[in-house]
């Protein structure tokens, strides 16, 4: 198994906030040469929820498990949360996407296959990715597509401001 932890401001030399996580846990399985030369995996970037106040570990690696499990490569990111607001946890999710992307090889992944799942505040983060992709706080970090996952699991996420809803995820 392909197992690696890196932070996403190191990684692409960009100014960390006070206070910024931007860490990517990442797990594949070893490529198999004899059973399946060339196999290119589908991956998935995993947002845990938290309500923007930190990021659950029962939403990370036992999310993380069962896809690698089916043959997924996963990438669980601890993205930053209060004080920090936006547009912060969105551009390391977004440097997350480009990582994924941009290193498909040595995770034997279809960079063309590479879905993004949230819960909670996750699940806002997610949605705001798959939505705002290309919007101008994250054009020093990719442009457009690089970026925008192919697919979108959204886990019960936090998408309205108004009624029963977490009010801390907006602000």
């Amino acid at each position: 198994m392909i197992q690696k932890t890196l932070n996403l401001y190191e990684y692409f030399s960009v100014m960390r906030p006070e206070g910024a996580v931007g860490d990517l846990v990442c797990q594949a399985l070893e490529p198999m040469p004899v059973v399946t030369p060339n196999r290119k995996r589908p991956a998935v970037l995993i947002l845990p929820g938290g309500g923007y106040h930190f990021t659950s570990e029962r939403e990370a690696e036992t999310i993380a498990l069962p896809f690698i499990m089916r043959g997924y490569a996963a990438f669980t990111l601890y993205y930053s949360v209060a004080p920090l607001t936006f547009p912060t946890a969105l551009r390391e999710t977004a440097m997350a996407m480009r990582y994924i992307r941009e290193n498909a090889e040595a995770f034997c992944v279809d960079a063309g296959m590479v879905a993004a799942i949230g819960f909670s505040a996750g699940g806002h983060l997610c949605g705001t990715l798959g939505t705002m992709y290309d919007i101008p706080e994250l054009a020093d970090i990719a442009a457009g597509d690089v970026v925008r996952p192919n697919a979108l699991g959204l886990c019960y996420p936090v998408l309205v401001e108004w009624g029963a809803t977490h009010q801390g995820s907006f602000e």
